[in-house]
């Protein structure tokens, strides 16, 4: 992909504007002219001193599978610039063993290969990054920021093909993730960044925000890839697998997360799929959220859902004291509804849904957790034993017994909420 003398001259190697990075079929010159157009930062650091080398670093994220290449650019001013390029990994062009194509032959191996529900998990996040950063963020609730974005939809010419991709702030350095245990204060930050954002989807004025949703539920798309395999649950769980045997499918997910929360009264929301890995804190202050991340899988449902999840996850840590879990979750849930209401008043809007009516929500989003939980178990026991690192014989049942006890719940709550979709 040819580049422009204008980009060239940031190099102190104007040979190096055309080097490729494969990963992603572009070349440095591309992504420099896209972070001079999209970052004032940059383009005023680069016109002090050029670039005199480049590094790539992969990276990780959670979602579908995407490559995250850090593009790390050093100045003959010794300063350092970054920025983060994230392609799903099935977009890339490198085919193995075959030569060079034509961009636009290119394109159509790569348009052949990449599924329909790829495309949409990426033009989703696409768009959510346009719609809701710049002068359109969403305060109190931090994302990256982004300097270049291209989606599946978008046209492309004859004589080049341009991969959809994201380049986006680099926060890697300066962020860390929690996966084991968050603290108190690290889940109030979560609890009260969902309610920033719900307090904001509730006060737009229009709901075109819906319109880039894929409708693309993890928990759904998890059962549906376990399916197959999942009967092996009543092996380990008896009586209670077979009672919530109707909750670990594809329907029962559409109504906890839909149906039921619309037929009690509760507003649509735009729901984040909370995952651990997709919060990132700062390091300079470890309660402190810097960004959320991956909204590959962001979906319409219940605002009890995300609530649920970071409690659920968070309070694990109290499985053996009801009384505190009990505690920990009804102090969270007051707060992200004293939150809620608080940021609502500030806009002159009055919250239209109750506690209680968001409670029997959370109630069910709970059951999901259980059945979700229950089917990787019944996946996972098998592969267990072989994998890398010891798994103790105490572990194992320290993790069936969790996952039973959450059953019981389940079962508990159905009573109350959704009867008919118990087993006798």
């Amino acid at each position: 992909m040819p580049e422009s003398q204008e980009t060239a001259h940031y190099f102190s190697d104007a040979s190096l504007c055309d080097e490729q990075i494969e990963e992603v079929d572009v070349t440095y010159g591309f992504v420099v002219d896209k972070l001079i157009q999209g970052w004032p930062k940059f383009h005023q650091t680069a016109e002090k001193g050029v670039i005199k080398s480049v590094t790539l670093e992969k990276t990780t994220s959670i979602g579908c599978k995407p490559n995250m290449i850090r593009f790390i650019a050093t100045l003959t001013t010794d300063e350092v610039l970054s920025a983060v390029i994230k392609v799903t990994s099935s977009m890339t062009c490198s085919i193995p063993g075959m030569p060079a194509a034509k961009p636009k032959e290119v394109s159509e191996k790569r348009d052949k290969d990449i599924s329909e529900a790829q495309r949409k998990l990426h033009d989703g996040e696409a768009e959510f990054y346009q719609r809701f950063s710049g002068e359109s963020a969403i305060p109190g609730f931090p994302i990256h920021e982004i300097y270049y974005s291209r989606k599946f939809s978008d046209n492309q010419t004859e004589d080049a093909y341009i991969p959809p991709m994201l380049i986006l702030e680099d926060l890697t350095q300066v962020t860390h993730t929690v996966m084991k245990e968050l603290a108190e204060d690290q889940v109030k930050s979560i609890v009260k960044g969902f309610a920033s954002l719900h307090k904001h989807i509730l006060c737009m004025k229009d709901e075109k925000w819906k319109d880039f949703l894929t409708g693309m539920n993890s928990d759904k798309m998890l059962m549906e890839k376990m399916a197959p395999s999942v009967d092996k649950g009543i092996e380990y769980f008896g009586d209670i697998y077979r009672r919530l045997h109707r909750v670990m499918t594809g329907e029962f997910i559409n109504y906890a997360t839909n149906d039921f929360s619309l037929q009690i009264g509760l507003p649509e929301m735009l729901v984040h799929g909370f995952n651990p890995a997709n919060v990132l804190f700062s390091n300079a202050e470890p309660s402190s959220i810097a960004a959320f991340a991956d909204f590959q899988l962001v979906f319409l449902g219940s605002p009890a859902i995300d609530l649920e999840r970071v409690i659920t996850l968070a309070s694990h840590k109290y499985k053996d004291d009801p009384e505190a879990r009990s505690k920990f979750e009804t102090d969270n849930f007051a707060y992200y509804y004293e939150v809620l209401s608080r940021k609502m008043a500030e806009e002159g809007h009055e919250l239209t849904f109750t506690p209680e009516q968001l409670k029997r929500s959370y109630q069910l989003s709970k059951v999901i957790c259980a059945a979700r939980n229950m089917a990787i178990y019944a996946n996972s026991i098998k592969h267990l034993p072989q994998m890398p690192g010891a798994i103790s014989e105490e572990h194992m049942k320290g993790w069936q017994d969790y996952v039973v006890a959450g059953g019981n719940e389940a079962v508990q709550i159905l009573q109350q909420e959704a009867p008919e979709w118990l087993d006798e």
